[in-house]
């Protein structure tokens, strides 16, 4: 047997099969570890190779990707574009040309958001030269797509701007300018750019106008201002124009960019109309001048008002507060001090009046909104003035028509002061019969809730001239001037607050017959759960013991108001000084230290607001609560407060319970209070029973007289001292009249006097 082979060296294809398996590691080692997605594809188009980036960049696993395919990774219009541009580069490769091909692509993600990536392809060719796949790598360009796509959205936006647009560089040459320029001006592009905008100069500007616009651009501001140009062809035109500087990364100003509109037309109507109601706007400007300046003295004079009365009136009622608890007075002293008392809050209820009017007509006054009881209000309501109507011999009812809701959603105590108004006048201007306030909640169109009121009397009526000045401020009817009481606010306080409500008020009257004025607004049903329960008002009698010392800086320039305060705060177991002005403040601050400071805000040599800055500067100056007690209630002086750095506000005159809540809630003290509630104005429990007509036949017709003559005469002192010998004829009787004499209802006394005097 004869054996024949053959015997070739393949050392060198071994040594290439080895070379191509390491680069094949190498290359995977670089594809799996790339940050842009690497693929290969064989000669018919078919992926066969995704690298791991696929996941970051479209979240697809390698294993998906493969399996969608090339087509289905990217867009409808993207898989066009790849297919010829890889069907080009296999043609070329197995032409022998070796090509390396760039393009765009838009992937679509697992998500459906789009993603650009710029895509580079070239031939695989095996060991032995023979073309047999393409390796192509995508690169993430998405951001640089948005910002050539915004940069062509802004290009598109400037050159079809209606506005002309112009960019200089730093010295002014022009760089570019947009087809509006060419529109307004007359120049082209090509004609304006390397000029500069001075080729647009009219000479009805001086060279200080340019002097102020380039001092303003070459320090980086913003200019705003009026041209007044000249076209190409020598006509003028009216400008207005923005001009910003363009800062560099280093901050360097290297552009200037102008937007300017052409407003010739403009200024030209504009010419023409002040042309012609010239005249018409100078007595406009006249009257508002007029307006403004009486607004500003009416402001001026109400804050100046406000404080030069609250003032002293603090110290009055501040002084009446601390003598009520001195237990040693007679009952006759603790009389006079209720008629002091009520004489003040009389006062003051006269300049709230006056002064919430001003704020109604400043947009100050807001609503506040609680859940109240509806049921309970309207029943203290007809307590109020159930002995006001009885001692003028006058009929008071409450007429609930259908189902009420028994908590409301409303401004309560906005409510309650218009329900007062109300009620007040028809006591006050009804001399026999009856008021009737009926009240009902109804359901509109919309299922809305709405409250609505009605106080009938059988009063004096108003006539029908008058009704155009019935909810005016200051104002006042005939029936109005004959019973001379009041501001005349109180109807056009009642409307505003109405309105702000979101309802009304409306009246139907007749003269002689009587009025129904009628209250309306929208309310919203609650229950129980939101009723803010009312603490009851107990008189602070000390500060309970085991708490530390509690030191307390007075700062007034009043001397007399000081004092109360002083006296009232020592006597409950503070530690108290005093400062007359807001310098002497820092310096007691600086030295004493006290946990709460009551300042004024209005006062010599250093006012509170600016004390209050300088202790709050001070190391610690944070820590003590600062109070104002203020008499300004005006110009904005509790944002002036609040902007200084004080805690909180207690308005002048200042009630001790409102005082002694405040630095409770401030200083977390405890008090002392005495055993029963004491109340705020403490007035004799009077029956209406005891409130007849008949009775007065047992005074002697003399004394009836003489009330009547010092009731005409305003001999109040004189009054007190006749009612005080009524007491041996009549005591139920005489406590009546003392009554209504401390609470100057004069019309209900003149009344019940006027019977006795029909009766002889």
């Amino acid at each position: 047997v004869r054996l024949m082979g053959t015997v070739s060296d393949i050392s060198e294809r071994k040594l290439m099969e080895k070379a191509l398996r390491e680069s094949e590691r190498r290359f995977r080692l670089l594809a799996d570890n790339a940050n842009d997605l690497i693929w290969t594809m064989d000669t018919s188009g078919r992926l066969n190779y995704v690298s791991p980036s696929v996941q970051r960049l479209l979240d697809y696993t390698p294993a998906e990707a493969l399996s969608r395919g090339m087509d289905q990774l990217l867009t409808t219009a993207s898989a066009a574009v790849a297919r010829e541009k890889l069907d080009e580069t296999i043609l070329k490769m197995q032409s022998g040309k070796h090509v390396r091909e760039t393009f765009e692509l838009k992937y679509i993600r697992k998500d459906g958001w789009p993603v650009w990536c710029d895509v580079s392809c070239s031939g695989i060719l095996d060991s032995w030269g023979k073309f047999v796949g393409i390796v192509g790598v995508s690169r993430d360009i998405t951001e640089r797509k948005r910002v050539e796509e915004s940069h062509t959205r802004l290009t598109t936006a400037v050159e079809q701007a209606a506005e002309t647009i112009v960019i200089t560089d730093a010295k002014g040459t022009i760089l570019y300018a947009n087809p509006a320029f060419e529109r307004t001006t007359g120049y082209t592009r090509e004609e304006a750019i390397g000029q500069n905008p001075r080729v647009l100069k009219s000479g009805k500007q001086d060279a200080a106008f340019y002097q102020r616009m380039w001092a303003d651009l070459s320090c980086g501001k913003m200019w705003n201002g009026h041209f007044i140009n000249k076209r190409k062809d020598g006509t003028l035109y009216d400008e207005e124009a923005s001009i910003s500087p363009v800062r560099d990364a280093a901050g360097k100003i290297v552009n200037y960019v102008a937007v300017k509109h052409d407003v010739t037309e403009r200024m030209r109507a504009e010419k023409e109309i002040r042309a012609l109601s010239a005249g018409v706007e100078r007595r406009v400007d006249e009257r508002t001048a007029e307006v403004q300046a009486a607004n500003s003295a009416k402001s001026v004079f109400l804050a100046s008002m406000s404080h030069e009365i609250r003032t002293p009136l603090n110290a009055i009622l501040g002084y009446a507060q601390l003598l009520r608890r001195d237990s040693s007075l007679s009952a006759q002293a603790k009389n006079k001090l209720n008629i002091i008392n009520r004489s003040g809050e009389h006062l003051l209820r006269l300049i709230n009046d006056v002064l919430e009017m001003s704020k109604i007509e400043a947009g100050r006054v807001t609503l506040e909104p609680t859940t109240f009881g509806l049921s309970a209000m309207l029943a203290d309501l007809l307590s109020m003035f159930r002995l006001r109507a009885e001692a003028k011999g006058l009929g008071l009812e409450l007429v609930i028509l259908g189902e009420m809701p028994r908590y409301i959603v409303a401004d309560e105590n906005k409510v309650r002061q218009v329900l007062v108004n109300l009620l007040g006048n028809a006591v006050k201007f009804t001399d026999s019969g009856e008021i009737i306030l009926r009240v009902s909640v109804k359901k509109n169109s919309a299922g809305h809730l709405g409250f609505v009121a009605e106080v009938e009397d059988t009063g004096h009526g108003i006539a029908a001239e008058e009704l155009g000045k019935l909810f005016q401020s200051f104002e006042q009817t005939a029936s109005g001037r004959k019973v001379q009481t009041g501001s005349g606010l109180g109807l056009a306080i009642s409307r505003q607050y109405a309105r702000l409500m979101g309802g009304d008020i409306t009246v139907t009257t007749e003269v002689n017959k009587g009025s129904v004025f009628r209250f309306e607004f929208p309310i919203q049903q609650s229950d129980s759960g939101g009723v803010v329960k009312q603490t009851e008002q107990r008189q602070v009698v000390g500060l309970k013991p085991g708490q530390p010392p509690v030191r307390v800086l007075v700062v007034d320039d009043n001397e007399t108001n000081r004092g109360w305060l002083n006296d009232l705060l020592t006597l409950v177991g503070f530690q108290v000084r005093e400062a007359s002005n807001g310098e002497e403040a820092v310096s007691v601050w600086e030295h004493w230290k006290p946990q709460l400071i009551l300042m004024d805000a209005v006062m010599p040599v250093m006012d509170g607001y600016e004390a209050t800055r300088r202790i709050r500067a001070l190391p610690n100056g944070k820590t003590a609560r600062i109070l104002a007690v203020t008499a300004s209630v005006l110009d904005k002086s509790e944002q002036n407060i609040r902007d200084s750095g004080m805690d909180d506000f207690v308005s002048k005159p200042a009630r001790e319970a409102e005082l002694f809540e405040k630095i409770r809630r401030h200083l977390r003290v405890d008090y002392l209070y005495e055993d029963k509630p004491s109340p705020a104005v403490p007035t004799e429990t009077l029956r209406a029973s005891a409130v007849k007509p008949v009775s007065l036949a047992k005074l002697p017709a003399e004394l009836v007289a003489q009330m009547r003559a010092a009731i005409k005469s305003g001999g109040m002192k004189q009054l007190r001292q006749l009612i005080q010998q009524a007491m041996r004829y009549d005591e139920p009787l005489a406590k009546v009249l003392r009554t209504l004499a401390d609470e100057y209802e004069h019309d209900a006394l003149l009344k019940l006097l006027a019977k006795e005097k029909s009766n002889e």
